[in-house]
């Protein structure tokens, strides 16, 4: 048995033991109930420490493969439209996204002339795809790397809620991440189980 770290981005990086001959296929897969690990990257509201960022507030985490196209548009434009929505619940929202924030600073501009819509979530700069990899928001298809849609529905005490995963074809519909917001925060304050025609939309 060997000894080695699948944090590395943390000043004490958790450590497990597993098989040496498995060290090089096994990697760090997030879990519910985890805490969520901390991080520090540029957005565009400026560098981002994500633990001292998210201040107690329920955060969904949820990553744009290519902002260039028409379904991570629109998602980000479906998401931003409901603004107060997040907030009356104690939501932030952040996007890693494949641009450069130079990018996303003009793509964000267009986005209000063309649709009179304003992003004023951060959206994360992760070129290199070092967010992706580090979340599991990219999988293997032979020698290729490919991005899907992850979400992480992350609680106040920085805990992994619920993860869900969309292919990179498919857009998110912020009404069903708001409906399952509702059910994580009744769940907490009424301890119950809540069933799929509740919250009431």
């Amino acid at each position: 048995m060997g000894i080695h770290s699948y944090f590395p981005w943390q000043a004490k990086a958790k450590r497990v033991q597993i098989p040496y001959v498995k060290r090089k296929t096994i990697a760090w897969h997030p879990r519910v109930g985890e805490i969520f690990p901390n991080f520090n990257v540029p957005s565009t509201h400026g560098e981002l420490d994500f633990w001292e960022w998210t201040e107690g507030s329920w955060v969904h985490v949820f990553n744009q493969p290519d902002l260039s196209n028409s379904v991570c548009c629109g998602e980000i434009i479906s998401f931003a439209r409901e603004s107060e929505a997040w907030a009356e619940r104690g939501v932030k929202l952040l996007a890693p996204s494949n641009m450069s924030l130079t990018e996303q600073v003009a793509w964000q501009r267009d986005i209000v002339v063309l649709c009179s819509c304003e992003v004023r979530f951060p959206i994360v700069a992760d070129e290199e795809a070092a967010i992706a990899d580090a979340f599991c928001m990219r999988q293997e298809r032979g020698t290729v790397s490919h991005a899907f849609r992850r979400s992480f529905i992350i609680a106040p005490n920085l805990k992994i809620r619920m993860m869900l995963d969309y292919p990179d074809i498919v857009e998110r519909n912020p009404d069903e991440i708001l409906r399952v917001i509702d059910a994580l925060q009744m769940e907490e304050q009424q301890m119950n189980a809540v069933p799929s025609y509740l919250p009431a939309n």
